[in-house]
Parts: C-alpha cells; structure tokens; sequence
C-alpha cells in the first residue's frame, strides 16, 4: 500500500523523469561522442594545455590523439604520465655518469605543431645525440608549449624546470616572442590557484564534444581565448618584465610580421626587445646557477628568407656574443637550404611552423653544439660565430643610364658589368624595373665583381631571378667566387618563379675574410634577372650587403 501510494506521489514521477531524462541524456552524449571519434574524422581533437602543479609537464598527461585543429595537417600527438610530448618517464636524476638529461623550452615550434612526435625539434635532437654519443643515454624532455613566450619559460624554469636538474637548457626564440612582451601571460595566471592532475577532470576534458566546443571559442575570439587578464599589478613578479604601453605606431609595428621583422624599426620598438633580453638573461643565469649549461635557438620566419629583413639577428646577434650565450642563429642555414636546394622548411602553405626537415636542420646543429666529456655535469654546449648582423652595410644595385649603377653604402666597393649579350628588356619604358635576359635560344651571362678596397667577413647578396618559360633553355643559374677561389652553385632556378619573389645568398668567413667576390649569372631564353629603376626602400631587385 506504502508502495503504491509512493509510486503515484508527484514527488516519485518527478524523480522518476529526472533521472530518465538523465539517462537519455547521458546516452545521446555516449552516442555523439562515439559517433564524433570514430565517424566524423573532421571533428576537432587536439591537446589542451592545463599546467597541473602536480606534473612535471603542462600538458594532459596519457593522450593519443591525431591533432587535427590546422585543416589540411593532421598530426599524432602522444604525451607521458608526466606531461610532456614524447619524453621519458620522470625518475630521480640519475647518477650514473653516461646519463645526460636536456630540457627544451619554448613555444609551438619546440611543441612541435604540424609534425608527429617523432619529428618534433626534441625528438629529433635526442635522435642525433645518441647517434653522436652511442655510449651515452640521453632524456630530452619537450617542455614546448604553443603560445608560450619567454615570461612563460622562465617561470616555468623557476616553478617546475630547475627540479629535473637537467644538463643542459635548450630555449627556442622566435618573433612573436616580442610580440607578447605585454604583461599577460598564459601559463602564471593559469596556475593559481594551482590546479592538480585529476583523471575524472581530464576525462571530460578531452571528450570530442567538449574539444568542439573549445574549439569553436578558439576560432572566435582568436588569441583572445588563451590570453589571460592578470597584469603587473595583480602579481609583483611581473615588475619590470614587459613592455606594455605603446604608441600607436609601435603598436603598428608590434602588430605587423613585416614591420615587426624590419631591423630599421628596432629602436623604435627597443622596449620589446630589451625587455626580451632581460628575461632572457634571468633565464640564462638562473640555469648556470643549476650548474646546466644554456643554448638559445633563434628560429626565423618564412618571410625572412624571402626578404631582406633580419631585425631578430640584428638586434640578439651581438648582444648574446657579447653577454657569452650560447645561441645558433639559424636564419642563415634557412635561407641557404631554401633556395640553394629548393627544399621547402615550413608546412606551407597550411601552416607557418617548421615541417620534419627544418626540424631535422636544426636538430643536427644542435646536437653538432653538444660536447659530453664523461657525462653528468661534463656536459657542455660550444659557443659558435654567428653573422653580426648589426654591421651590416647594404648596396642596392640600379639600372640607370644604360647600365648598372651602386645605390647606398658605397665607399669601399667598386662594381664591375659585363654584359656579353645580355639585353635590358624594359629599358625605354614607363616601367620601374628591367629584366637582364636574352632574346634568342643561346643563353646569355651577365658577371658582376663586387671589389673592397679593406677585407670584409661577410657578404650577403638579395636578388630576384625570374622564369617565365621553364621550356628545355637551361634555366637561371648562378655563381659565387671569393678571393678568385673556386665558384660554386648559389642559385639554380628552373620551374617558373612566382612574380615577387626573392632569393637570398650569403656568405660568411669570420676568420680571414676576403676582399673581392665574382659573381656570374647564366640567363637563358625566357629567364631573367631583375634590376630597378631607382633605389627604393623596399629594393627586393637586387642588394649587395657586406661587413
């Protein structure tokens, strides 16, 4: 009777639909995300970024999942019980003589965006380094996080980096690093309060549906969503680390790849820079300190090497030299594979971060740094020359008046034009630009000598060669010789070239210099090269540059 009167009571029937309502919602929300895994391959599924103050890492721990945020770059992305994208496990620093531990700071390009684990910068340094020191063991721990500029990295190293007690520090510099010198950080306000690793909490938050919902935010407010709102005067930290009140020119300049890049725009924004190299050198000192040794690595933008702008070298290049960092500039080695070799170092066009190959670039030259002397502590990272990009002079080479005239820094240079049979095809027009090319089958040569009257140490050269007829006629070619030394390749072009674009071509010798550099360009029919009219500050046609 009790029962009966139960059943029929409101009460029961609300409670009954309640947890029906629950169950049928629990069940479409099982079959969405079964459906979104398995079926809907389009579906976003990433790794999220928590910093848990338990985990030596700052990423949900235990994942495998195919990252498919970039339409067009799916990538694997696993990650350890402790929080990093493939690294070993955490133990206690071993005492053991041939172990060497590496920890990796940095920001998407160290994290790896657009590469599967295996060909992420890290992976491919710890690859190298057994392959260079087959007796040693080596851990190197990916602490790369997207969006993380150097405030990120250094209370990283204070908060949870210091106590792997690593060997050596590797930290990863690229432009937008000046770009977030703001005051907001992504990673301090995150963790406090701390947050500790729970496995219901991460469960939820890497269900699909959950991954659409975040993603979707993402898209809309953009940067905006990983930003954080915690300011100077919130956390005492901060002070003195960032470089927020601009005018609106420097915010134009911040804000804009190619002004930002420009080295002519460096003193206008210096307080981004200096503020970059303080935190910078507390990061350095904090890790000698430990007894690790430091290595910086600059990585450059695609559209460096491209254009002649080199504001991150020409800014750090003589600084880090002077304050005996350790860093490897790897503009020039970009530049050099890319036209040299045609080999394509980014995931363009999908994505703007370094493909396996650049990876694998770098990865080599950094393990090429590495010296082990026993292991443990007789770990160290060898200091390398890099171009000082400051000293730079530039010369724009112009036609004018029937042949080729030196525009700029031209005092100690002298050129020399053999034409041979070259034609200048647009000379009597109202166009601002000429093209050195041929008009018959035979192809044509055009020799340049570039004459100092004191040594120099390095030359740069920025040219555009064009190819409108990639038909059997031998292409654009070109060579470079030092001192009368013996010539070698510095561009091969053979497929038509895009209108605007450019090559670079540099060479540096810091130990004897040279003082005389031949240049000899092979033109066949339906190639050129390009010359302006008039010096123009945007000169992408032909510039000499040179210490």
């Amino acid at each position: 009777m009790l029962f009966s009167k139960l059943a029929n009571s409101r009460v029961y029937r609300l409670l009954l639909t309640t947890v029906m309502v629950f169950l049928v919602t629990i069940a479409l929300l099982a079959s969405v995300e079964l459906a979104l895994r398995f079926c809907v391959k389009s579906a976003p599924s990433y790794v999220g970024y928590d910093f848990y103050s338990n985990l030596f890492g700052d990423l949900s721990p235990n994942l495998d999942v195919q990252d498919n945020l970039i339409k067009g770059l799916p990538y694997h992305v696993s990650t350890s019980s402790a929080g990093f994208r493939f690294s070993p496990g955490i133990a206690q620093h071993p005492d053991k003589k041939n172990v060497v531990r590496v920890l990796c700071l940095g920001d998407s390009f160290t994290y790896g965006v657009g590469v599967d684990n295996e060909s992420s910068l890290p992976a491919l340094l710890s690859a190298f380094l057994k392959k260079k020191y087959p007796a040693m063991e080596f851990e190197v721990f990916n602490a790369g996080i997207p969006f993380f500029d150097i405030v990120d990295e250094l209370d990283y190293w204070e908060e949870k980096g210091r106590k792997l007690s690593p060997d050596i520090v590797v930290c990863q510099f690229y432009y937008n690093d000046v770009q977030t010198m703001n005051g907001k950080s992504f990673r301090r306000s995150r963790r406090l309060p701390p947050q500790e690793f729970n496995a219901v909490y991460s469960f939820f938050h890497n269900l699909r549906i959950v991954q659409i919902a975040s993603a979707l935010n993402y898209k809309i407010v953009k940067n905006n969503a990983m930003e954080a709102a915690v300011q100077a005067k919130d956390d005492p930290w901060y002070a003195g680390r960032f470089c927020d009140s601009l005018s609106d020119r420097q915010k134009n300049i911040v804000n804009t790849t190619s002004e930002i890049l420009d080295q002519r725009n460096i003193e206008e924004i210096s307080c981004r820079w200096d503020a970059y190299l303080r935190n910078l050198l507390e990061l350095r000192a904090g890790v000698a300190k430990s007894g690790a040794d430091f290595l910086l690595i600059t990585i450059p933008d695609r559209s460096q090497l491209l254009t002649d702008r080199t504001a991150p070298s020409t800014y750090l290049n003589a600084r880090l030299a002077a304050e005996h960092v350790a860093f490897i500039d790897f503009l020039p080695l970009f530049r050099s594979v890319f036209h040299r070799y045609g080999t394509e170092l980014y995931n363009y066009p999908y994505d703007f971060h370094t493909n396996k190959t650049g990876n694998t670039l770098m990865a080599h030259e950094m393990a090429d740094a590495v010296a082990v002397a026993g292991g443990g502590r007789g770990v160290s990272v060898k200091e390398r020359e890099n171009i000082p990009y400051a000293d730079v002079k530039r010369v724009a080479l112009v036609y004018a008046g029937g042949t080729l005239v030196p525009i700029g820094a031209v005092q100690n240079t002298e050129f020399r034009i053999d034409d041979g049979s070259i034609q200048f095809q647009g000379a009597k027009t109202d166009r601002d630009h000429v093209e050195a090319t041929v008009y018959d089958v035979r192809q044509g040569e055009l020799g340049i000598d570039v004459m100092f009257k004191d040594k120099v140490n390095y030359f740069g050269l920025q040219l555009h060669g064009i190819v409108w007829d990639s038909a059997n006629n031998g292409g654009f070619k070109g060579f470079a010789s030092f001192d009368n030394g013996n010539a070698e390749s510095i561009v091969d072009m053979s497929q038509n070239t895009m209108k605007d674009s450019a090559y670079f071509f540099e060479h540096y010798n810091h130990q004897d210099g040279f003082s005389k550099v031949s240049l000899r360009f092979v033109i066949g029919k339906g190639t050129g090269l390009i010359f302006d009219k008039q010096f123009k500050k945007e000169a992408n046609a032909f510039v000499v540059m040179f210490e």
